[in-house]
């Protein structure tokens, strides 16, 4: 006889691999105790995120690896399992990475395979499936004498890609670059590479920036022949055009001094200006006072020419102001830096904004433009360390920004720092809470006293909300990579401490979850399937800030049941919980004989399985119409169901003991 599976309209595809956001997700899947390093990440062109790791998973025998994953807006990872970019003997490091162009991504890293050489340059291209097309283990790009680091690549049109770094074949670290295709990852500027400057000492912090033309623009920190006297660093800079030659200063072999005044001017970066140049920040000493530093900004067209009759000064405060970056947003630029001002062990950090003419846009309440905007400014360093690898800012594209930062102010110390974020407004108006939105915390414990969340990376949606990922080290030294999708309100999708599922003796099971964080959360859908089909909702709860919430399956299906809870926000976003399996068996076909059906009065069931038994008779909307125990002995068992009372139509009689399950499909006449 046909056994009846399911009768609710069929919703949304299972092909998940992981379960969606909730709270935060861990992303590394098959190896969580050895330490993820350095992650970099970009957006796919759609809204989800390609992150990149160094991982130690292999470092006792071959060296540490480069590691990929995919995380789509919905918090899934559709790779499944993370995908290994290069594995090969000798240590891998450093790894960044540009998008190709095609939904996939360009990677490119340090590498210590060949000993005689040093660190090397290699890079490789994953597309959308995180598949390699490229030689296994990465295409080398520079394998010269001395040693290469710190590569940083960007994609200057659809078939073609610039890949920077250090390099130390000459007396010292000079800046080098050559243009590969996305194709195969070949060079395309000469096998020996273009040197930008040959200055003394080594050449720093170098930002690269497609012109719009199929060249790029580079600008860096150079000690200017005098590489022991840092308060003597100015800001240098290079174009190149497609076929690699300089457009800049084209006799020099030291690149254009761009930023040349009295004291230091070190950390630039820079953004487009979206007219075919480009605006750069730095931190600049020229003042020699409030305490050493301050943040300077200055726009350069094409030819590498200033366009501001004088550098912008964007902040004056006391303590050295450090880690400036900026982004375009709108048509302005905003500009982030940390900040020591309140005092030097509560570093925090700031924020101006730019119009296209160089004007400070925001003005705080009580103070002057000079100020900046406090993001955060409480008792513990903002970021948790001195580097900008502890904070991160990417344009809202509104005029505003989003900020993302590791964060020591619980419990006070860099060996346990939280992640936090904000979002300003092109108003300059606060989006989160004041002093940010916690992300993500994690307390101590006897095994791991002082976990620590760091380094965090991000990038936005497009639908005004942000996906951050950081390493995590709840488990073991920054054992794994954490992320989450951040509302824009600042909140975190609901977050689910538990979740079971249990079979009691009718053979109907029980859901029950518990909930760590419920802020705006509408309901809950209770969604099932079985070893074919989709997900289907069975049942609504409606959220009522409880932190424990329940639901009975009454009729399950035959054999696997899968079930999960999907919280629905009242803003519409969804958020899942794990997946968890409760097995039903069935009564043997031979065991259970139904006639007649279709039935206009009885129905007989014949049964020769002995024990307990609930029948149940339920009818299309789910309700149960007929409910008794029965008892049976060994032998042939003949019962009569009558029928008469009830209308015409479909109903499904179910019949369960402790082990057994059978559900048939009968159609009264």
């Amino acid at each position: 006889m046909k056994k009846i599976l399911l009768f609710i309209p069929l919703l949304i595809s299972c092909m998940v691999v992981k379960a969606q956001w909730s709270g935060a997700t861990p992303i590394v899947t098959t190896s969580n105790t050895t330490a993820k390093a350095s992650p970099a990440a970009i957006n796919d062109g759609n809204g989800n995120m390609i992150i990149a790791w160094v991982d130690s998973r292999n470092s006792g025998t071959t060296g540490t690896d480069i590691y990929v994953q995919k995380i789509n807006k919905d918090g899934t990872l559709p790779w499944g399992a993370e995908k290994v970019v290069c594995n090969a003997t000798g240590s891998q490091s450093s790894v960044s990475l540009t998008s190709d162009g095609a939904g996939g991504a360009i990677l490119v890293w340090e590498d210590a395979r060949d000993a005689a050489t040093a660190n090397d340059i290699y890079a490789q291209r994953i597309n959308n499936l995180g598949l390699p097309l490229w030689t296994t283990n990465g295409v080398v790009i520079t394998n010269s004498t001395g040693t290469q680091v710190s590569p940083i690549a960007t994609i200057i049109n659809s078939t073609e890609a610039v890949v920077y770094w250090r390099d130390s074949r000459g007396t010292s670290q000079d800046p080098y670059c050559n243009k590969i295709l996305i194709s195969d990852g070949s060079k395309q500027w000469g096998v020996n590479d273009i040197q930008l400057s040959d200055a003394a000492g080594t050449q720093t912090n170098i930002s690269m920036l497609p012109d719009g033309n199929g060249g790029v623009f580079l600008i860096w920190e150079d000690p200017t022949g005098t590489p022991t006297v840092t308060s003597d660093r100015d800001v240098f800079g290079q174009r190149l055009n497609n076929v690699g030659q300089k457009q800049w200063a084209t006799t020099s072999t030291i690149g254009l001094p761009l930023i040349s005044v009295v004291g230091a001017q070190q950390t630039p970066a820079i953004c487009s200006d979206g007219s075919g140049g480009f605006v750069a920040i730095f931190a600049d000493q020229r003042s020699g006072t409030n305490g050493g530093g301050d943040i300077y900004a200055q726009r350069f067209n094409s030819s590498g020419l200033k366009v501001w009759a004088n550098d912008v000064q964007v902040v004056s405060a006391g303590g050295f102001q450090s880690n400036p970056t900026i982004v375009k947003s709108g048509a302005d630029f905003v500009c982030v830096w940390s900040d020591p001002r309140v005092a030097t062990s509560d570093r925090g950090i700031y924020a101006q904004k730019l119009n296209s003419a160089g004007v400070l846009q925001w003005t705080p309440s009580g103070g002057t433009a000079l100020d900046g905007i406090s993001i955060c400014n409480v008792v513990g360093h903002q970021p948790s360390s001195s580097t900008s690898s502890g904070f991160v800012t990417v344009e809202d594209g509104l005029g505003g920004a989003f900020i993302v930062w590791d964060d020591a102010r619980s419990p006070g110390s860099t060996s346990n720092s939280a992640i936090y974020a904000q979002h300003i407004n092109t108003d300059a108006t606060l989006a989160y809470a004041v002093n940010g939105a916690l992300i993500e915390f994690v307390a101590g414990t006897t095994t791991i006293p002082s976990p620590a969340q760091k380094t965090p990376v991000v990038i936005t949606d497009g639908t005004g909300e942000i996906i951050t990922a950081w390493t995590d080290s709840r488990v073991s030294t920054n054992g794994q990579i954490y992320a989450a999708k951040v509302k824009s309100n600042g909140t975190l999708p609901v977050t689910y401490a538990s979740f079971t599922a249990t079979k009691n003796t009718l053979n109907e099971v029980s859901l029950v979850w518990n909930i760590a964080s419920e802020i705006n959360t509408d309901e809950y859908l209770i969604e099932r399937k079985g070893e074919t089909g989709d997900f289907v909702t069975i049942g609504i709860v409606k959220a009522q800030k409880l932190s424990s919430y329940n639901f009975t399956d009454r009729n399950p299906l035959l054999e696997n049941n899968y079930y999960r809870i999907k919280a629905k926000d009242f803003d519409g976003t969804l958020s899942y919980s794990d997946i968890r399996t409760i097995k039903i068996d069935a009564l043997n076909a031979d065991a259970l004989n139904i006639y007649p059906n279709p039935t206009s009065d009885r129905l007989n069931v014949n049964i020769t399985k002995a024990g307990k038994y609930q029948l149940k008779l339920v009818d299309q909307s789910g309700k149960i119409v007929l409910n008794k125990s029965i008892e049976l002995n060994s032998g042939v068992n003949d019962l009569g169901v009558s029928l008469s009372s009830f209308s015409s139509g479909v109903y499904y009689l179910t019949l369960t003991n402790d082990v057994h399950y059978i559900n048939k499909k009968i159609i009264k006449l």
